[in-house]
């Protein structure tokens, strides 16, 4: 069972980066029923490191209960389930790509489809309906930013690009976004004032009539796992919660009879 309990968070530290190299997009269909997923674990010509067990990626994304696999299985009421297998370690002829090569959004995007396809390939992987192509860390130009996946916008694949332990949490993130989903963002009506006898300390901001003091906040929900900032991606492990209700009904996962349009203020 995912823990879905919510949390109060006064301070948040990022400690990981996810990136989606495209605008936040809505599921256009609904996505049900039994979906393949190939994971490749990779290196490159120069970097041969194998920081991931396939083993433990196996149990991570198929069988462990709290798996990529169960989450998904989960939040959908049981409408997808994610099967597949882990493809073990391929040495692509490639270079690992350089800081200099990734000056902007548009290099970084075409570079990360031409690595998909190499990865792909050598794996004699073709015909899956998503990819997770997991690999050592290699360099995004995001200054003092650590980037642990990423999606490649136009495609079926997501990136897993850890030092050390291969994450549910990234994983369930960046394949959230293969399956149509944009960031979850916060709506921030409060000012850091800074700290006294170490406490934070924040200024309320009511917002006027329309709202013009309250700013939204991109990526910054905590009760969502397509929010950076949820307390799952800070223990590198765990339970990430449930998206929210909005992305479920776009991706057909909530009957319309279920749905409430709220159109003036009261309790529901």
């Amino acid at each position: 069972m995912i823990n879905c309990r919510r949390f109060t968070l006064l301070i948040i530290v990022a400690i990981g980066y996810s990136l989606l190299f495209s605008p936040p997009v809505k599921a256009q269909t609904p996505l049900l029923g039994t979906k393949k997923v190939a994971v490749i674990l990779f290196n490159f010509r120069d970097d041969v490191r194998k920081p991931f067990l396939k083993a433990d990626v196996e149990a991570k994304t198929f069988t462990n209960p709290n798996s990529v696999s169960a989450y998904w299985r989960e939040v959908s009421f049981g409408k997808l389930n994610l099967t597949g297998k882990v493809f073990d370690w391929v040495k692509i002829p490639t270079k690992k790509p350089l800081c200099s090569d990734m000056n902007d959004q548009a290099k970084i995007l075409d570079k990360a489809k031409q690595l998909a396809k190499t990865v792909i390939a050598t794996a004699r992987a073709e015909g899956y309906d998503y990819y997770v192509l997991a690999a050592p860390q290699f360099c995004l130009k995001i200054p003092d930013a650590r980037v642990d996946g990423f999606f490649v916008s136009g495609t079926n694949v997501a990136f897993f690009n850890g030092n050390t332990v291969y994450k549910v949490f990234e994983t369930v993130h960046e394949l959230g976004h293969a399956f149509g989903l944009g960031h979850a963002n916060a709506l921030n009506c409060h000012i850091f004032e800074g700290y006294s006898n170490g406490q934070a300390i924040f200024s309320e901001t009511l917002p006027g009539a329309d709202n013009t003091l309250c700013q939204p906040v991109n990526y910054s929900d905590p009760l969502s796992v397509m929010g950076n900032f949820s307390p799952g991606n800070f223990l590198g492990y765990g339970e990430p919660p449930h998206i929210s209700a909005f992305q479920k009904m776009a991706l057909g996962w909530l009957e319309q009879s279920t749905v409430q349009t709220i159109t003036q203020g009261g309790t529901y």
